[in-house]
């Protein structure tokens, strides 16, 4: 009777009293299960007119299809007349392991290309080398990999889907460069298959949401070069370590700009120019605020806690939205739904869409103008920009003093409008929009 994916589960981790083996419909292939239930797919086979038998590998890390396709490489060798156990000794030896082609990605691509290189390392080394330790990356099943990474997307979805994309991007690098494996996740993707909508954890904030950032600011004890860090972040609508690494000669008030090193930002290695932000009024009177905390130091946000000279660690600012939260729960009875540092850039940056072209909102946000267009069009529209930012501090400043009360009355609002326009008739019933989308709705409505 051949063996089934349904009888392997049965029987795995079922006791039983003396070792029993099961033959597939596939010549050779058998599975052995031992006294506690352990399950191992072995081929038996003559060779040199002696019966023998070798292991293939054990369910459930290896699946019943590889197995059997292993089954039907071994017997192929046999016809050939090598011996199977022979040959999967030597290929063993040879085989790499998953964290060996990891480690050789990395330093010769990853730790070149990425300035995040260390924190996706740490990633694999928390969730994906313990589980694969001495087990070849050709061996390991797109099941294997879907099972873990739906594991770490109940606890953290960015970080399944980090480990999904730069898993996908080792395999297909190793191939290219050194030996041709086959990529398991090759058709796999973040958003349809782990359900990791793009930017997820990064959502819009609404404009009754960004009244009661600015009244906490206004009103809690945090430190001061604290609130300024906020401000000046949900101003530029920038990344947060371009602030936070920011070094003093950077801001020029006398021309009123911000350049950005191109060490500083995330395109500066590819494009090669510096970031070029106009600083309108409102900013210089943060950043000079900012300055008065920081004497002695060439950093704008010093850290504090280190004898020497650096800057404030990245984690900084996303620490100080997690405080934004508590505040308006404990004082205000607002639970404030999640937000992060990137929110604050989203935000910006739909925001923008309203108030310039959408060409001026890209370079506002750090990022070049689209190929031939980037090539020709050498205008730095910084006049351009500066009235932009104006017009964006302008609105989120206007009307921003309100009682809690009001708050939760307008949150309250906020939320059933989008009921009532995420509603379909039954006739009409579309897929679900993202959180993403439907936070970027309202910011455009207000």
């Amino acid at each position: 009777m051949t063996i089934t994916r349904a009888w392997l589960d049965d029987n795995l981790g079922k006791a039983r009293t003396k070792i029993g083996t099961k033959a597939d419909g596939m010549d050779g292939l058998s599975v052995r299960m031992s006294i506690k239930g352990k399950l191992t797919y072995q081929l038996r086979y003559r060779h040199g007119d002696k019966p023998k038998r070798t292991d293939i590998g054990s369910y459930p890390l290896l699946s019943l299809q590889k197995a059997r396709e292993e089954c039907k490489k071994l017997l192929s060798e046999l016809e050939l007349g090598y011996d199977p156990k022979v040959v999967k000794k030597v290929t063993k030896v040879n085989a790499p392991t998953f964290k060996l082609i990891f480690e050789k990605w990395y330093d010769k691509y990853l730790s070149i290309s990425n300035k995040r290189a260390d924190k996706i390392l740490r990633h694999f080394e928390i969730h994906v080398f313990p589980k694969f330790v001495d087990i070849p990356a050709s061996a390991i099943s797109t099941t294997l990999w879907m099972d873990l990474l739906l594991d770490i997307r109940k606890e953290a979805p960015s970080v399944s889907a980090s480990i999904l994309k730069y898993t996908k991007q080792v395999y297909t690098w190793f191939s290219k460069n050194e030996i041709l494996i086959e990529n398991p996740l090759d058709k796999f993707n973040v958003t349809e298959d782990l359900h990791v909508g793009v930017g997820e954890g990064a959502r819009d904030l609404s404009h009754t949401e960004v009244n009661l950032i600015l009244k906490v600011l206004r009103e809690s004890s945090f430190y001061p070069k604290t609130k300024v860090l906020i401000k000046l972040a949900l101003l530029f609508g920038c990344r947060g370590h371009e602030l936070v690494q920011a070094e003093k000669e950077h801001f020029d008030f006398d021309t009123k700009l911000w350049s950005v090193p191109t060490t500083h930002h995330k395109s500066g290695k590819k494009t090669k120019k510096k970031l070029i932000r106009p600083i309108i009024p409102a900013a210089e009177e943060l950043l000079l605020e900012a300055f008065t905390y920081s004497k002695g130091s060439k950093f704008v946000f010093p850290s504090s806690k280190n004898t020497h000279d650096v800057p404030q660690d990245v984690n900084t600012l996303r620490n100080a939205t997690g405080s934004v939260i508590r505040y308006a729960r404990v004082n205000y009875s607002i639970n404030m739904a999640n937000w992060t540092p990137h929110s604050l850039r989203k935000t910006a940056r739909t925001n923008w869409s309203t108030l310039t072209q959408p060409h001026i909102a890209e370079l506002m946000h750090g990022h070049a103008l689209p190929k031939i267009w980037g090539v020709y069009d050498q205008h730095t529209y910084t006049n351009e920009m500066r009235d932009a930012y104006q017009k964006w501090w302008n609105k989120i400043n206007r009307d921003n003093i309100v009682t809690s009360e009001e708050l939760i009355v307008n949150l309250k609002q906020e939320k059933t409008n989008v009921k009532r326009k995420t509603k379909k008739p039954k006739s009409e019933v579309k897929p679900l929009k993202t959180v993403s989308d439907q936070n970027q709705q309202l910011v455009l409505d207000f």
